[in-house]
């Protein structure tokens, strides 16, 4: 497969903007066959600042990959998730329920650090160039309103037992 380049390109409905939020990075293997791998525009948030294992892999900060999951979604979408028995959730719902439950796995304590981290990556990634902060603002009120108050008003009424 040498000077051979492999793309396989995201599957994408008919109508869809070409303003996706994919990006492709040039990936030559030790066999010297090229590959061209997708990923999420994002993702350089995710990989801010990577805590590295001995192993010398690099590993995401949990704070991190929740703040990805938010400036793709400033607001629902109505877009689904297809699955093989027809249309799943709002990929939106997905994407600030993965950010839900990263910070429900991390605790109250761990979470209770991540703004002045988000805050530092935001500076240091110039968000501004991809989310402005009214959009981050709007993000962050969806996820209070259709998230966090109502697991918190469902968690009440377990306490209670109604």
């Amino acid at each position: 497969m040498t000077g051979t380049w492999v793309c396989r390109r995201p599957s994408r409905r008919r109508g869809d903007s070409l303003n996706w939020p994919w990006a492709f990075a040039r990936v030559v293997l030790s066999d010297g066959g090229h590959y061209a791998v997708a990923s999420f525009r994002y993702l350089d948030v995710a990989a801010y600042r990577a805590i590295e294992t001995p192993e010398g892999i690099r590993c995401a900060r949990l704070e991190m990959l929740a703040l990805s999951n938010l400036p793709r979604n400033p607001v629902i979408r109505p877009e689904r998730i297809q699955t093989p028995v027809g249309p799943g959730p709002k990929r939106s719902n997905k994407d600030l329920g993965r950010v839900l439950a990263i910070a429900r796995l991390a605790g109250r304590e761990v979470v209770a650090e991540w703004p002045a981290a988000c805050a530092e990556a935001l500076r240091g990634l110039h968000a501004s160039q991809w989310m402005t902060p009214d959009e981050f603002r709007a993000v962050a009120e969806r996820l209070v309103v259709d998230a966090i108050d109502p697991l918190g008003e469902a968690a009440r009424r377990a306490a209670e037992g109604t």
